[in-house]
């Protein structure tokens, strides 16, 4: 690196008392880098400018040749623009335009925001004065964090932080109040569903079911009616009951199924986000798959530029023979994509068998999940 700030020159040095001009050299302390011999009489290497005019009465006296191969470094690439000018100046502005533009912010990103609306976050930040183009200097990162969680009670801590041109912000949303029970009105929790049960626990009224019981849909788990007969008391019944499930998904396949197949046809495009804005072209196909081959940001410098390249390939759907595999793979996949979208994420799944077998033309796919939820439902008296 600092060879490069105060320049070098490369040069040739031709004879047959090479070994002779390089002793004479460090005799005079002139000092030769990165010597290599290209043959038996021709030496390549490395000196300062300034001591390139002290080697020619070695070169004289030692009977070698001297020929410059190449300069380098910044004095020689300043000295080059002396005839230019424009560029000289145009190239000045730029820099001077980069400097001053890194002082102000280019964009906002948010993060943690899950039930809190983003835009909501950045008219607030607008409001306090740190917004898109707002001075770097001006900003205060812990100031503005508590001056976010005053602004919107649902934040329970606000981080920001300056990452170049870039604003960054930290959420954490806080924790809502648990629902307040409705205890108007009596009446009992019913079942929801068929099921057996497995676990019981009444809040208000007696339990009138216990752990291994089979319930039907509409009979009562939990009775709003406690007391005898003779003095009955009447209120809501609260509480939670859970069942085992069992939900049996099926799925079939044949010897023919629509594909997708490559057309052969594919094209390359190159997404590009700068600030908040996003410039996309849409792909021309109306069925592919893609997949990105590449993306470069640029997040420090003036522009706060993002490049991201994907290749589509163009399909087309067709009638194909299945092969055996393929009848069964399909047919799992099938069946698995039923039990994703008919089964709720929040439920315990307690066990979950798999079937997959070929039937004279066709494959059947069976998926036997038992599974633990709530089937408690209010049914008013």
């Amino acid at each position: 690196m600092w060879n490069y700030f105060s320049g070098y020159v490369i040069i040739k040095v031709e004879g047959r008392r090479t070994e002779v001009f390089i002793n004479a050299a460090g005799h005079l302390k002139i000092e030769l880098s990165s010597i290599n011999r290209i043959n038996a009489n021709a030496i390549l290497c490395r000196i300062h400018p300034h001591d390139f005019k002290k080697l020619r009465p070695i070169a004289k006296r030692t009977g070698c040749r001297i020929r410059v191969v190449k300069k380098t470094g910044l004095p020689f690439f300043v000295y080059s623009l002396r005839f230019r000018l424009a560029l000289v100046i145009c190239s000045a502005v730029a820099i001077l335009a980069i400097i001053f533009a890194s002082r102000f912010i280019f964009r906002v990103d948010i993060s943690g925001c899950d039930k809190i609306n983003v835009e909501s976050i950045k008219s607030a930040l607008v409001d306090i004065g740190c917004g898109v183009f707002s001075l770097k200097s001006s900003i205060m990162p812990i100031d503005t964090g508590k001056a976010l969680m005053e602004l919107d009670k649902r934040i329970a801590w606000a981080g920001v932080s300056i990452d170049g041109v870039i604003l960054r912000v930290e959420i954490v949303e806080a924790k809502e109040p648990p629902d307040i029970v409705d205890t108007s009105g009596t009446g009992d929790i019913i079942a929801g569903i068929d099921g057996i049960i497995t676990y019981v626990e009444a809040l208000s009224g007696r339990a009138v079911v216990k752990v291994g019981d089979a319930v039907k849909k509409g009979d009562v788990l939990i009775s709003g009616t406690i007391g005898t007969e003779e003095t009955s008391l009447y209120t809501r019944a609260r509480g939670t009951v859970k069942a085992k499930l069992l939900y049996i998904f099926k799925k079939t396949v044949g010897e023919t199924e629509k594909k997708p197949i490559k057309t052969g046809r594919f094209e390359t495009i190159v997404d590009v986000s700068a600030f908040s804005l996003e410039f996309q072209r849409k792909c021309e196909f109306s069925s592919y798959f893609s997949r990105e081959i590449g993306d470069f940001t640029m997040d420090r410098c003036f522009l706060p530029i993002k490049f991201k390249a994907r290749i589509y390939f163009e399909l087309e759907y067709r009638e194909a023979l299945l092969y055996d595999s393929e009848k069964l793979a399909m047919a799992l996949m099938l069946a698995n994509t039923a039990v994703a979208n008919g089964i709720d994420k929040n439920v315990v799944i307690l066990s979950k068998k798999t079937s997959v077998e070929l039937k004279n033309t066709y494959a059947e796919a069976i998926i036997t999940v038992t599974l633990e939820r709530d089937i408690g439902e209010f049914s008013p008296a």
